[in-house]
């Protein structure tokens, strides 16, 4: 028979509140041995575990940082998080804070009405991917007195703090390399077209060709996905058919970058000797993929620290009743590989 925790206090003859220090290891000390024993003993008996939420909202001494990442297949190989997880994680293990993982499946409905203070009894919020799950409306100021900070996906209409990269930066270096390699037929995979990041990079590679003279038609430019293959193979198939094949393609993320190589390859292509690709992150796997990927270095590591040591910052501030507003932009870099070959320009 499972009990809850007025049960057991009232079973053992004592507080609710020494239940709980009994149960919670950082306070589990100050409770005097023959009651630990008498606890113990109920607990081993009925099975009971506690409710960590709960505690979280009744206890100030707990203190815990949701971090949102969306809910996708294979989530955990991706470096994109990982590194961002492991940065904030870093950040938190020489504080009073921990952190708590909240996956959201992307549905049809948006997650506005969720309360992440009474669902998850956290002190505040990092987010990533926020179109997906909220409306701008939704982030505006307070969250119901749960600050929060999204890392990229930048929204200069949205009143929050944003840790971002230079998206628009990142897409001109990428430009430039291939323009300086004599590349002037190009072709760009986006990602989704609803990401702001994807958005800025395609921007920022268009704008440094247009501003040369040189316009990318519209057939050169096909979604992607960052996470879905087989809609980037299909992005592949259409540029490879074009009466004017291009003789490079600058992919919005290095997960892009890697199905391209690969349907490449399947279609007889070979990189970069028929066609150079360009990708963006520098994922891990770039520098031991075949060919060893060129691509636009994010540094997703000070990301992930700057979102939280912002945040706590704003936790800690007991005087700070506003909202939590700002941004901070890091640059990124161009990191030279074997997947782009110098041709002869064919302007």
């Amino acid at each position: 028979m499972a009990i809850n925790i007025r049960q057991m206090a009232k079973m053992a003859g004592i507080s609710v509140a020494t239940i709980s220090r009994a149960t919670n290891p950082e306070t589990r000390s100050k409770i005097a041995p023959a009651t630990l024993k008498k606890i113990d003993a109920l607990i081993k008996k009925y099975k009971y575990v506690p409710n960590l939420a709960a505690r979280e909202l009744n206890n100030p001494g707990i203190k815990t940082i949701g971090i949102v990442f969306p809910y996708n297949r294979d989530i955990f190989y991706s470096a994109y998080y990982t590194h961002l997880l492991s940065s904030i994680a870093n950040f938190l293990l020489d504080t009073d804070y921990r952190f708590k993982l909240i996956l959201f499946k992307q549905k049809k409905r948006k997650w506005d009405w969720y309360d992440f203070k009474i669902g998850e009894g956290v002190s505040g919020i990092i987010l990533t991917h926020w179109f997906m799950f909220f409306s701008k409306k939704r982030l505006q100021g307070k969250w119901k007195d749960v600050p929060y900070v999204i890392i990229n996906d930048f929204d200069k209409s949205i009143k929050g703090y944003f840790v971002y990269e230079d998206s628009f930066s990142g897409g001109e270096e990428a430009a430039k390399y291939l323009y300086n390699l004599g590349h002037r037929n190009v072709a760009i995979i986006t990602g989704s077209h609803r990401s702001s990041d994807s958005n800025r990079r395609q921007a920022g590679f268009q704008s440094f060709y247009k501003d040369r003279g040189i316009f990318i038609d519209s057939d050169s430019i096909v979604e992607g996905d960052f996470g879905d293959n087989k809609k980037t193979f299909k992005a592949v198939d259409d540029l490879v058919r074009l009466k004017r094949r291009p003789t490079a393609m600058f992919c919005c993320n290095d997960n892009i970058a890697f199905a391209a190589i690969n349907r490449l390859k399947e279609k007889g292509v070979s990189c970069p000797g028929n066609i150079s690709v360009i990708g963006y992150d520098d994922d891990p796997s770039s520098r031991n993929f075949n060919p060893p990927l060129t691509t636009i270095r994010v540094p997703l590591y000070d990301l992930g620290q700057r979102a939280i040591e912002v945040l706590l910052n704003h936790i800690r501030n007991k005087s700070q009743r506003e909202g939590l507003y700002g941004q901070s932009c890091f640059p990124v870099q161009l990191i030279e590989r074997q997947s782009v070959k110098a041709i002869i320009s064919n302007k």
